[in-house]
């Protein structure tokens, strides 16, 4: 309990005013109309274009005024001899139009009026063509005499004018170029795909180039290309493990060929179920006869087999793979309120895991309890392993005293039982017990009002219904961890009050 004794003190306040004198005010005189400003918009540019161009003069000008105009570039960027601003005009336009420049450069206009010369500024970006390609080098490791690989290089027009081409050739006729309509013009920015073939007749290393003439300024442009002929065939593919834990293993695999490759000899590969995953294709290297890969495996619900597949020029090989069931199971902890006022609410999170090996659905989640609730999750709702989903769970007791609950979550787990998790929590009752001392007065007393204010509001409400006609207040209407500022009013039999007794300050834990 609280103790405080009143102390009525009156403040007064006062306000100063101020005041100032008025300014002077005077009037310009305006002076005569010069030339003031020359300009032209758009200001750069790539290739063919317009630019409107505007003259401007201090105020009106008195009678019409001839503008002298001149530019470092008349070919590419012409202005007028001179133009003319009307009587009573304060400016003029024109437009010029605007050539292409093979090289970059800056023209400079000149306008002069009465002695008064201005000038503005346009920025020719080079206007030439450029051509990319890529990849820049072209290979095709190894191929089976008598079979063929095709491959495609993107041509790029990466300059500020449009490409030509005029002409595309390879050194060699194994490797052919697929036929393309020419001229072929591709504006800036533009890409056109090239497939070039590759079809050795022998078992031998080669090299060619592709030529493309065009009116880039690098050209003709070559591109190498490579490519060799293999007598070299798949002969056999094979596991370290024939069965995986699905969800949690990888295994080690292997091709191997009839000999030493000649050049890089890529092996097709594939999985006849998609829960075991291989790369789509792996290379043996020049001179050997054997690469090696990764198969990796995701969950699968019931035990089943995945069949592994190698296969190059029409010869395959094969590996089997057993997959066992994986498991799928929920976990979480229980939540402890501890002391929570009444007629609030705690909130604290609960994070359900996928603990298994395989995924997990949560099909309803509910709590049961006096003042529990859960928010967050919303059913159905599916967790691959080792992901999880924080749950909300709010407490909200309406009366004193402890309080139990559970949260119950259904799923899919493999124990085929639901997740309870424990919830407890305590409801507490705060209130305040406010006491004073009745003021030294003759004035009969009708009562007192108790006003009270919370931290970071600057005003105060009575907390009282009726008037207090004791000493003695308890407020209970407080919430914990507000911090409460409160004072007194006694109250005469006509309803007046005085004024507030001293402050009495208290922290709800």
């Amino acid at each position: 309990m609280w103790r405080m004794v009143n102390h009525f003190v009156l403040l007064s306040v006062f306000f100063p005013l101020y005041a100032s004198s008025p300014k002077s005010s005077y009037a310009a005189v305006p002076a005569a109309a010069i030339l003031k400003n020359f300009s032209c918009l758009p200001s750069t540019f790539t290739g063919l274009g317009k630019s409107s161009c505007t003259i401007e003069f201090t105020g009106t000008v008195a009678a019409p005024q001839t503008v002298y105009l001149t530019s470092t570039a008349p070919v590419t960027v012409p202005v007028p001899k001179s133009i003319v601003v009307p009587k009573a005009a304060a400016k003029a336009s024109f437009t010029i139009k605007i050539g292409a420049s093979h090289v970059a450069r800056v023209a400079t206009l000149t306008a002069t009026a009465n002695r008064t010369t201005k000038t503005a500024t346009v920025r020719l970006n080079a206007y030439v063509a450029k051509i990319e390609p890529n990849p820049s080098k072209l290979t095709f490791g190894a191929v089976i005499v008598g079979k063929s690989l095709a491959k495609v290089i993107v041509i790029s027009s990466i300059g500020t004018a449009p490409l030509k081409i005029t002409a595309i050739a390879s050194s060699r006729a194994v490797f052919k170029v697929s036929p393309v309509p020419l001229p072929l013009t591709l504006a800036p920015g533009k890409k056109r795909e090239l497939t070039v073939t590759f079809a050795p007749k022998a078992a031998v290393a080669l090299t060619a180039f592709v030529r493309l003439t065009s009116n880039a300024s690098t050209t003709p442009l070559t591109i190498d290309v490579k490519g060799t002929g293999t007598p070299s065939v798949l002969s056999g593919l094979s596991c370290d493990r024939s069965a995986l834990r699905a969800g949690a293993q990888t295994d080690a695999c292997a091709v191997t060929l009839t000999g030493p490759a000649t050049g890089n000899l890529s092996i097709h590969l594939a999985s006849n179920n998609p829960a075991v995953r291989v790369p789509s294709s792996v290379n043996v290297s020049n001179g050997s006869s054997f690469a090696s890969f990764i198969a990796s495996a995701t969950w699968v619900s019931t035990a089943q087999t995945a069949t592994i597949t190698a296969s190059q020029d029409r010869i395959t090989a094969s590996f089997k793979i057993q997959l066992t069931q994986a498991s799928a199971s929920l976990s979480a902890q229980g939540v402890a309120f501890g002391n929570v006022s009444v007629d609030s609410t705690d909130t604290q999170s609960v994070s359900l895991l996928s603990s298994g090996t395989g995924p997990i659905t949560i099909s309803a989640i509910a709590t049961s309890g006096t003042g529990f609730t859960v928010s967050g999750v919303t059913p159905p709702l599916t967790l691959d392993p080792g992901d999880a989903i924080n749950a909300l769970v709010a407490f909200s007791p309406m009366s004193g005293g402890a309080a139990t609950g559970s949260i119950t979550v259904n799923t899919n787990a493999s124990n085929g039982r639901p997740l309870s998790l424990a919830l407890t929590g305590t409801g507490v009752l705060y209130q305040v017990d406010l006491s004073w001392n009745a003021p030294g007065t003759n004035d009969p007393i009708a009562g007192y009002n108790v006003y009270r204010s919370e931290e970071g509001s600057p005003s105060y409400i009575i907390v009282n219904d009726d008037l207090v006609t004791g000493t003695i207040f308890v407020d209970q209407t407080v919430v914990n961890g507000t911090f409460y500022t409160y004072f007194v009013e006694a109250v005469d039999e006509s309803g007046a009050s005085s004024g507030p007794s001293g402050a009495f300050a208290i922290q709800i834990p």
